[in-house]
């Protein structure tokens, strides 16, 4: 059985772990090693983790990486971009070492048993940024898109192939709108480079969703222009006015900010 962990989810750390038949992956690792160590413990997670993936280099994505893959002994992928980006920006507490550094090109699978990676372009105000569909080797297919500025065309075609999905709702328009952000702040998050709304996000799950997805994460909310039950009534009831088709939709649930969200049977 795959099993699906957030660790942190928000612009406070991002953090995700995927395993299937004893391996796993950290999808992000925007923790300080010191704060996940223990989590890694009470799951049990630290002996079977074979890689790191990383999306772009944002802070809240990448903080923890270096000393996390350095005591870890963990190779890290990310695209060459993002390792420009992350060492120039100093985004991180500490550099990956060298001989733990790996390359990722967009479109192009790669293996790391028992998974098959692809990564996928996503548009982001980083120097790089993707998303990735994962074959876990049992038939569970995982889609993570986060910090969309925009759902592109070339993303529609691997929701229909994702058993359970992890993708951005990061704002509401109407409390990004009438909130406390800077006008400057606020055109960055609703451009084609910041974050995706709860409607935008709604709206690609309508035109792409099939019955094969088993269950939909909402991940990356902000905690100062969204709330939980908003996110997942907008992607719910949209999905129900617009996809009648769909006799049953599969759970929606928002992921936790700051605490572990406990373990998801996959």
């Amino acid at each position: 059985m795959t099993q699906f962990i957030s660790l942190g989810s928000g612009s406070s750390g991002n953090a995700y772990y995927l395993r299937s038949a004893d391996r796993a992956l950290l999808l992000d690792c925007g923790l300080v090693y010191r704060n996940l160590e223990p989590l890694f413990s009470k799951y049990g997670l630290s002996k079977n983790i074979a890689a790191i993936l990383l999306t772009h280099e944002h802070a809240d994505h990448v903080r923890g990486v270096g000393r996390t893959a350095e005591v870890m002994h963990l190779p890290v992928y990310a695209t060459k971009k993002v390792y420009e980006a992350m060492f120039q920006r100093k985004y991180v507490t500490r550099p990956v070492p060298e001989a733990l550094r790996r390359c990722l090109e967009v479109g192009k699978p790669i293996c790391i048993e028992p998974f098959t990676v692809t990564p996928i372009h996503v548009p982001h105000d980083s120097a790089d940024n993707v998303g990735y569909f994962i074959d876990c080797g049992d038939g569970t297919r995982l889609l993570l898109l986060t910090d969309v500025g925009e759902f592109l065309p070339e993303m529609e075609a691997f929701v229909p192939q994702a058993t359970h999905i992890v993708i951005e709702t990061n704002y509401d328009p109407d409390m990004l709108r009438t909130g406390k952000y800077p006008a400057r702040l606020k055109r960055r998050i609703a451009s084609g480079t910041g974050h995706s709304a709860n409607p935008d996000t709604a709206a690609f799950l309508v035109k792409t969703l099939t019955p094969a997805t088993k269950h939909i994460f909402l991940c990356h909310l902000s905690a100062d222009n969204n709330r939980p039950e908003l996110a997942q009534a907008t992607v719910t009831e949209t999905l129900r006015r617009e996809r009648p088709d769909l006799a049953e939709l599969p759970p929606i649930t928002p992921l936790p900010r700051l605490t572990p969200s406990g373990v998801y049977e996959l």
